[in-house]
């Protein structure tokens, strides 16, 4: 029940003024290690696109260094799209050292394999940073909820979201569904 309470009390309506409020500017002696480390874990056979589009969106949003965790597939893609992304081939996510990382994605394309749901279930046990759960890990989570914590930031579309919540979205109620599910 505690964890409940601190969960709806940092649930946030994002709207103009709570990003007014949020927004930081980046100094201009900055360097890349001043903007932040993501790990991008996405993509996966035939879904490497989802991959190298979310490692573009960590970039676009300011991130001063990304590494993708991609599988092999897509390294030549990703290095013509974004020569500045980092990357490291699909593994066994206990064999990464996380602390090097401010922020993580995870599920752009993912899929579904036993070591896509591992690395998953690990990272999210392990790592206590900022975790933004996206598309297929969504999935996975959807049937472990006991996984989520208050450093996990979801981002599902409505079927995604049905998914979590275990009954039917309703567009027109989807605040209070937010709330209720939180």
């Amino acid at each position: 029940m505690i964890l409940i309470t601190a969960m709806i009390r940092r649930m946030n309506l994002i709207n103009e003024q709570w990003v007014l409020e949020h927004v930081r500017h980046r100094s201009a002696i900055g360097h890349k290690k001043s903007f932040g480390h993501v790990l991008v874990i996405a993509g996966s056979e035939g879904k490497a696109g989802a991959a190298i589009l979310c490692a573009k969106a960590a970039l676009h949003a300011g991130c001063g260094m990304v590494t993708a965790m991609i599988p092999k597939e897509a390294t030549i893609v990703l290095l013509e799209q974004c020569p500045e992304v980092m990357y490291v081939h699909d593994s066994n996510m206990e064999q990464l050292d996380l602390k090097h990382f401010d922020s993580i994605v995870i599920g752009p394309g993912l899929g579904f394999s036993a070591t896509a749901i591992s690395n998953l279930k690990f990272l999210l046990n392990h790592y206590t940073g900022p975790i933004v759960i996206d598309a297929d890990a969504l999935t996975i989570v959807s049937t472990d909820l006991s996984l989520l914590k208050p450093n996990h930031i979801i981002t599902p579309h409505p079927g995604e979201f049905a998914r979590l919540q275990g009954f039917e979205y309703h567009e027109e109620e989807r605040l209070l569904q937010a709330q209720n599910f939180v």
